[in-house]
């Protein structure tokens, strides 16, 4: 069970439910606009696979596939991937990280990173 985000053409950025992999395509579903009867066509080159995928969003498609269970689904991811976004903002914008994370502490912390200030 994968999911699959478009890196390219009108779609860009959105995401995917794999319905198949043919060759050097894979079939898309959204449940929206791409339902499971017409699932859209795109090229391996133009898609990101995104193999690991929260414990809900596979016990939500683990009971049905249908339009609305893999629409719910991506929704789901969607919002999970934004919370986590979030909370790597929240955690960069301490000071305690930045200055782990600051090119003077990088530069002076030797190979074995055994001499950080913080």
């Amino acid at each position: 069970m994968e999911f699959a985000k478009s890196l390219s053409g009108h779609d860009k950025n959105q995401y995917y439910f794999v319905l198949e992999k043919d060759a050097d395509f894979y079939l898309l579903v959204n449940g929206m606009n791409r339902s499971l009867e017409k699932p859209k066509k795109k090229n391996e080159k133009h898609v990101q696979i995104i193999k690991k995928l929260p414990a809900g969003i596979e016990e939500i498609l683990a009971v049905e596939q249908s339009n609305l269970m893999i629409k719910k689904a991506i929704k789901e991811y969607a919002n999970e991937y934004y919370i986590s976004v979030n909370s790597l903002k929240e955690l960069y914008s301490k000071d305690e990280l930045k200055a782990l994370l600051s090119i003077e502490n990088i530069e002076s912390d030797g190979p074995n990173f055994d001499k950080t200030k913080a």
